[in-house]
């Protein structure tokens, strides 16, 4: 091994020019990709999930959970490779959740269970609507969390025709752009055409319930007229029963039944209205009354690209919204999340970059120090950052911490060469018979490859624990594992190659046998040198010392705190309030003015 790492070393000095340009030409393709990288919030820290949603309109929460729940919670325990399965009944929904092993692919996850639940629909009251199952999304899912606001919210229909427009224009244009999962809308009012029976008219035309609602379905039954032919042409005949909002008379005046030669319609005996889908949430905004609208992303979606595309979609629909209604600014936006990770990550390294600066220029008074040791950090994040890409992973918060913790560490190997050598350079300068400077750059450099190579893995191996973490813990804190890892080899690489190829460059012109240290690098050597003769002339008290540092740090360990993800800071406050079981629609928005108020 050492053999080929001098041989590497002297290759490097030797053709230094095709490792500088092999090394700015792999910096490139390492920006390239992190430009085109898929951002993210966190990393995909849960495992396969499906969760399957049934409705049950005007059935209790008991009668949910023994008529629907538990059929279909008996027809999906005995789905392959099923961890944990758990479940919620509430009025009129219940909800599945099935949480699959780690290496189970999502669709493989989700035909499993779909397969199941063809079984089990059959079991089901005929008052509950089919299965479904909700579609994929991402840990972090919500990429907006915003309001939709009429010009009048006191009315009722200015709330109902701007919940229709959500509905019917904004959700559909929005589920069309790539990366977008689900678009979710609260609040307003659904419209639905109602045909209110009228008791006492059903009495007088003798007319029952269940002819009433045979009627209606007869009215709106699609049937297939086929079509005419003549001479030349054919004309395809229509059926004419749709229902409109717009114009409710043909449904009054389907007939029910004829008696007496007298046709009953529906206008007869019941009333046909324009209504809504009884309530079962409330949205506010300001404390008046709106409509909430959230998209969702895909899992595998980039989150700027896809922000900037929904927006953009928003903006062309801000121009169709109903009268005095407008789209209000994001009250959630999680790519501003990313941007600010983003721009954290940038100002650590640059405050990292700003302080090998200061140091080196102060210790050895020459930007060529500085321009030596600070090219291994961008080459090893981007280098880093470039084979996790290729490899699939997204940059997120974890990713860019993993990175920002390296930039400390990716300049030590260089610094430590370029101190070597620069040494080695100026003690070759003052010889009565000086070598040549590539030799000296070459021995220089071979000296402190063992030191180097054996402090780098041991920092990379530091951390080789936390990638191996499973569960939760380990899909959360591997990905910050691995950049750092990546990121203390490639800096190990850039020593080995790149250090000394720029070494052998800049170096050996400037090393004359008047080039001195500076005045603040000979106070410090000779600090250490008289702090160093009374350590070694005191070991045992030395020892006791840091015995008693060491149980003192041990002591204090069970009194720090804990905190299973940094404070992320995202500027949002989240406040829960809980209701009394029971508590109305009409009550619990009181409660929520009463809070925000």
């Amino acid at each position: 091994m050492g053999s080929f790492l001098d041989g590497l070393i002297a290759s490097s000095i030797r053709n230094r020019r095709v490792v500088l340009s092999v090394a700015l030409a792999l910096a490139f393709a390492g920006f390239w990709l992190a430009t085109r990288a898929r951002l993210d919030v966190l990393p995909e820290f849960t495992p396969p999930v499906v969760v399957v949603q049934t409705e049950a309109p005007g059935l209790s929460a008991l009668d949910v959970e023994q008529l629907v729940t538990r059929p279909l919670e008996r027809a999906l325990l005995g789905t392959p490779q099923v961890n944990t399965v758990r479940s919620a009944s509430s009025a009129g929904l219940s909800a599945i959740t099935l949480v699959f092993e780690d290496d189970v692919e999502i669709y493989r996850a989700r035909q499993l269970v779909s397969e199941r639940l063809q079984t089990a629909a059959g079991r089901l009251p005929h008052v509950t609507r089919m299965p479904q199952i909700a579609p994929v999304a991402a840990p972090i899912g919500a990429l907006l969390r915003m309001f939709v606001t009429p010009a009048s919210p006191d009315r009722p229909e200015a709330l109902r025709e701007l919940r229709t427009f959500v509905d019917w224009t904004v959700r559909p244009r929005l589920l069309s752009i790539p990366g977008v999962s689900q678009v979710f809308a609260l609040g307003g009012g659904v419209e639905r055409i109602e045909v209110r029976p009228n008791p006492v008219r059903l009495r007088q035309r003798g007319v029952s319930l269940p002819e009433l609602r045979d009627a209606v379905a007869r009215s709106q039954s699609l049937v297939a007229a086929g079509f005419i032919e003549s001479a030349e042409t054919r004309t395809d005949v229509q059926a004419g029963g749709r229902l409109d909002i717009r114009n409710l008379d043909p449904l009054r005046e389907a007939v029910i039944e004829t008696r007496n030669e007298t046709p009953v319609r529906i206008g007869d005996v019941a009333a046909v209205v324009l209504g809504e889908e009884p309530l079962v949430g409330a949205a506010t905004y300001d404390d008046q009354p709106a409509v909430f609208l959230q998209v969702n992303k895909l899992p595998w979606a980039d989150t700027v690209s896809t922000t900037a595309r929904v927006e953009a979609a928003l903006y062309d629909l801000a121009r169709e919204l109903p009268k005095g209604a407008r789209f209000e600014p994001p009250v959630f936006r999680q790519a501003s999340f990313v941007a600010t990770s983003l721009r954290s990550v940038g100002r650590a390294m640059a405050i990292g970059a700003v302080l090998v600066v200061f140091v080196l220029v102060l210790f050895l008074r020459s930007w060529r120090h500085a321009v030596i040791s600070l090219t291994a950090i961008p080459l090893s994040i981007l280098a880093a950052a470039g084979v996790l890409i290729a490899a699939g992973a997204t940059i997120n918060g974890m990713t860019l911490g993993g990175l920002a913790i390296a930039v400390g560490e990716v300049v030590d190997d260089a610094i430590v060469d370029v101190e070597n050598v620069w040494r080695r350079l100026r003690e070759n300068a003052r010889s009565d018979h000086p070598s040549s400077p590539l030799h000296i750059v070459q021995s220089a450099s071979r000296e402190i490859r063992g030191s180097v190579v054996y402090a780098t893995v041991i920092v990379a191996l530091v951390l080789v624990p936390v990638l191996l973490l499973g569960g939760v813990a380990g899909r959360i804190f591997s990905p910050l594992a691995r950049a750092y890892i990546l990121a203390i080899l490639a800096s190990l690489v850039v020593a080995l190659t790149v250090t000394p190829a720029l070494c052998a460059a800049l170096l050996p012109r400037i090393a004359t046998p008047r080039t001195t240290s500076s005045a603040f690098s000979l106070w410090l050597i000779e600090g250490y040198r008289r702090l160093l003769d009374r350590v070694v002339a005191q070991p045992r008290a030395v020892l006791v010392g840091l015995l008693v540092l060491l149980v003192a740090a041990g002591a204090a360990v069970p009194h720090l705190g804990g905190r299973f993800l940094p404070e992320f800071r995202e500027r949002s406050l989240i406040a829960h309030v809980y209701a009394a079981p029971g508590t109305s629609l009409a009550e619990t928005v009181r409660l929520a003015s009463l809070v925000t108020g």
